[in-house]
């Protein structure tokens, strides 16, 4: 998945029942310091409910503006 944003991606690893791996990528200017804009990633084991939860807040609290 990537964005307008060219400097974060996102990539569904894997899923099962109970966990979903992501890996982020930030690059150039989103690359924490001392990395000289090097890409760099770290890997996410989130779990599927958790993940639930998330997403239903999410949808909740841009409820209040309108669609693009």
């Amino acid at each position: 998945m990537w964005f307008i944003e060219p400097n974060l991606a996102f990539e569904l690893e894997s899923v099962d029942e109970a966990t979903a791996t992501i890996a982020v990528e930030f690059f150039l200017e989103a690359a924490p310091p001392g990395t000289d804009g090097r890409e760099v990633g770290i890997t996410l084991a989130l779990p599927i409910e958790e993940l639930g939860r998330a997403a239903a807040e999410w949808e909740r609290d841009i409820a209040p503006f309108p669609p693009r």
